[in-house]
């Protein structure tokens, strides 16, 4: 079930402190109330005790937190024979299925900042389409609805905007819209097929991985950057690229690529460069591919897939420190796992949103 615990309420140290602030200044107007009572003190350290109950449960409806310290990351896996998608904390327990859906492949999910949406790639109706669910309420939505293949949508971190790729134009481009699946914008107009996209920090520019065959007809698989709104396309790195992620600060770019053969066929590494396409750094040195690399929110770890060369069989998700070492295994190498993503970490989110806050709403996703 979609509202299924890998969640549970508790009071974080913001909270506390809330607490701690509310019971220790109670408004002298209410304390006036007992002033012509003798058993002023007793009332009122009973008054704070229910005070204390009343904010307690006051606070534990407007926060939500992870179990400890453990972070969650999403991934698709054919397991049960259809793709699906599902979340595991990183010591690799605590799976769990947010699609279930037996006649139906539900993949490539990506996150909205408050973590309560998940955007995601669903054939219902035997094509590839962009749908949007509510994991508290499990109600979801259609946001694109063209006979060519939606798929690899990747929500701003600004909560706006949703980028994807498709093939409605014949060739497969960058393409984005707003979160009710209006305003579609096409971003990319260039040779070849044009996928991956993943947002800056700033939603203010999009990488992505573009797809050529050269004149000796071996694929050639380039790095772009672009603003957001497809302006200043440049190229910022020539290499057999699998997927891309920026990290939290926006200074580096991690990324996929091996240097091992033109067509890209040999074995897949973890790199980073600056934005600028300079100070390239190896991070991994594995004999499996490794691919698919998403940065965690906080900077300080790195998911990603790896499989055994040249074979779609079986795969894993793994973790690793973001400086390199301490890789850890996810999940087992019995079916296809991939496309992993953090789950963002709900520590602010109220029932009755601020509208400075970044929190994107369910109905402005169900607005026509």
């Amino acid at each position: 079930m979609l509202s299924q615990a890998w969640r549970f309420f508790t009071v974080p140290p913001a909270s506390k402190a809330f607490l701690r602030f509310f019971v220790n200044n109670i408004p002298l107007w209410m304390v006036s109330c007992y002033e012509e009572s003798r058993k002023m003190k007793e009332n009122l350290i009973l008054f704070k005790k229910m005070h204390l109950v009343i904010i307690f449960f006051l606070a534990t409806s407007v926060w939500v937190y992870t179990a400890d310290e453990a972070r969650y990351i999403s991934f698709s896996s054919n397991r049960t024979g259809n793709a699906d998608i599902y979340t595991i904390d990183t010591n690799g327990e605590n799976l769990r299925s947010i699609t279930d859906r037996r006649r139906t492949d539900d993949a490539y999910a990506t996150w909205s900042p408050d973590g309560r949406f998940l955007a995601y790639t669903s054939d219902p109706n035997g094509n590839p389409d962009i749908y949007v669910i509510d994991i508290e309420t499990e109600e979801s939505r259609r946001l694109t609805k063209d006979p060519g293949i939606d798929f690899l949508a990747a929500w701003s971190p600004d909560g706006q905007w949703i980028a994807f790729c498709s093939n409605r134009s014949g060739a497969f481009e960058i393409y984005k819209m707003d979160i009710r699946g209006k305003n579609l914008q096409r971003l990319t107009n260039l040779p070849g097929s044009n996928t991956s996209p993943a947002w800056s920090p700033d939603s203010q520019q999009i990488i992505f991985r573009s797809l050529w065959r050269n004149e000796k007809g071996f694929r050639q698989y380039f790095l772009y950057v672009m603003s957001a709104d497809g302006e200043n396309i440049r190229q910022l790195i020539k290499a057999a690229a699998s997927g891309a992620s920026w990290s939290p600060d926006g200074n580096r770019i991690l990324f996929s690529t091996t240097r091992d053969g033109e067509d890209g066929e040999g074995t897949f590494d973890l790199f980073v460069v600056r934005p600028s396409g300079k100070d390239l750094r190896q991070l991994t040195n594995e004999p499996k591919w490794v691919m698919g690399p998403a940065w965690s929110p906080d900077g300080q770890w790195i998911t990603f897939e790896a499989r055994e060369p040249r074979q779609n069989a079986t795969s894993a998700i793994y973790v690793m420190n973001a400086a390199g070492g301490e890789l850890r295994q996810l999940t087992d190498e019995l079916s296809m796992n991939w496309s992993p993503a953090w789950v963002p970490m709900r520590s602010t989110f109220p029932v009755q949103p601020n509208a400075s806050m970044l929190t994107t709403l369910w109905g402005k996703l169900k607005e026509k």
